[in-house]
């Protein structure tokens, strides 16, 4: 069974990786032999590419692994993941002996550095922020991560404050998708001190599995020991499932009742009670003890109202080319828009909604009707702007410009290999891209090859992508204005 040049049913850049079906990773990355980590079922290794000099982290599967099974549904999964607190899957590689996961660089250190450290009420109310963020967008995605522990959730960048740094979730070795509503998993799975009582019960559970794992991390943040931790693995299981949570061990002495009350609301024992996700983001002691959770009011300024303006009149192959550029980028070159995006996700659950485009577009002299730009935008028809298209839709037309760029782009859709995109190739990314929402007219694909073509050989080279890509600049933000009233008209 591969594992290269997969897609899923989800509306995501996220879903698209190179196929890289019969090529050596050496061929593509210098590989350095010492391990950085470790991750669920292999180690993990840093990587840079040898075009493009980017770093990454790969992580390196043996084949006679009994669990891969659960490797094909770790990567799976992945393809679908587009949030800015989430690692990125970006490659995917598999020999005889091996499959290889090339995933974005986080160069900080892991949460497990705090073991032991009685950390400041902000900067754990900043790591819950984002750790609820992270599953909110996880569990209305339909999907339990099932192994949240310190050491899964990662600083993006070494030698920065916490609070100036993005933490990022990842190892999804033990995630899987449930039912909405329903209790649908049964598997004894995790790291024990952070395992809900539920699973410990041998009952069958859901994703507020992942908010007691939440709690655990919270308690030992603020205390520097956990709730609850036996002499043995049976021990702490009987310890969980039968004793009280209390704050008697650790240490409590200057936290306040309300951060003790916030922590109760995730470690309720009774998972029907336990608060989800998204309630718990939105929860007013976050913003009480991080008030920087959410920028005030931070809406969308005229610049990328230019640059989101010019996305609205490209056609589709030209917004997946652009959304690719976007998700394939280090956060690093978009630091503004990522924080853009956050501010408008009122709701926490990692994507936009019109009434959060509509707020955040209250500011701008913004003639157009703001349902019908967001229609274009949401070019996969799925109702809400994910991650990757947002910040396609904002970012100045320089990012993709650049031929370094275009090429990552333009490799992710050239599914065999031979530089060239092809018709099969021209439509699968149209598709991959789409959903089930947004199905490709042939004719649409036909056009597109037509347009872009400019030779006439039935193929799609590098330079007329990149010509597609970056035609004559627009002519600032009037011409972009008229050229949406003219397509909106239209």
């Amino acid at each position: 069974m591969p594992v290269t040049g997969q897609t899923s049913t989800t509306a995501s850049t996220a879903c698209w990786v190179p196929n890289n079906q019969g090529r050596c990773v050496e061929d593509e990355y210098e590989v350095d032999n010492k391990p950085i980590g470790a991750g669920s079922f292999g180690t993990v290794r840093m990587v840079v590419s040898k075009h493009l000099r980017e770093r990454r982290a790969m992580k390196h599967i043996p084949k006679t692994s009994p669990d891969m099974h659960l490797v094909r549904t770790e990567i799976e999964i992945n393809l679908t993941l587009d949030h800015p607190n989430i690692v990125k899957l970006f490659n995917v590689f598999e020999d005889a002996k091996y499959v290889y996961l090339v995933l974005e660089m986080c160069q900080g250190h892991d949460l497990d550095n705090l073991h032991g450290v009685s950390v400041p009420v902000p900067n754990v109310a900043f790591i819950m922020d984002t750790l609820l963020k992270a599953l909110s967008y996880l569990h209305q995605q339909g999907i339990v991560h099932r192994d949240v522990k310190p050491g899964n959730l990662i600083l993006k960048t070494e030698n920065r404050p916490l609070l100036e740094n993005t933490i990022k979730l990842l190892d999804f070795g033990m995630a899987r998708r449930f039912k909405k509503g329903e209790k649908s998993l049964k598997t004894l799975t995790g790291t024990p001190i952070y395992v809900a009582p539920e699973i410990w019960r041998g009952e069958n559970y859901n994703e507020k599995c992942d908010i007691w794992s939440a709690g655990v991390i919270m308690y030992e943040l603020l205390s520097t020991v956990p709730p609850f931790y036996g002499s043995n693995m049976e021990e702490h299981c009987m310890m969980v499932v039968q004793q009280r949570v209390t704050f008697k061990h650790g240490n409590w002495n200057n936290i306040n009742s309300a951060t003790k009350d916030f922590v109760m609301l995730l470690l309720e024992k009774n998972p029907d009670k336990r608060i989800s996700a998204i309630n718990a983001q939105q929860h007013k002691w976050l913003s009480e003890h991080y008030p920087l959770q959410k920028p005030e009011d931070k809406g969308v300024n005229s610049q990328e109202f230019d640059n989101m303006a010019a996305f609205c009149v490209k056609s589709r192959f030209e917004k997946v080319a652009i959304t690719l550029v976007a998700h394939l980028l280090d956060d690093s070159e978009i630091q503004g828009l990522q924080s853009t995006f956050q501010s408008l996700d009122v709701d926490g659950n990692g994507t936009l909604s019109l009434a959060e485009i509509e707020r955040g577009l209250k500011e701008t002299k913004f003639s157009a009707n703001i349902q019908e730009v967001f229609q274009k935008v949401d070019f996969t028809g799925s109702s809400e702007i994910e991650y990757s298209t947002f910040i396609a839709s904002m970012m100045d037309q320089k990012y993709y410009h650049k031929q370094e760029h275009l090429w990552r782009a333009f490799k992710s859709i050239d599914q065999d290999n031979s530089n060239c995109i092809t018709m099969k190739e021209l439509t699968k990314a149209l598709e991959s891209i789409a959903g089930q929402d947004a199905p490709v007219n042939p004719e649409e694909a036909k056009n597109i090859m037509r347009q872009t073509d400019t030779n006439g050989d039935g193929l799609i080279s590098f330079e007329e992508f990149a010509a597609m890509l970056c035609g004559t600049p627009g002519a600032g933000r009037r011409g972009a204005q008229q050229k949406l009233t003219q397509a909106l008209k239209s």
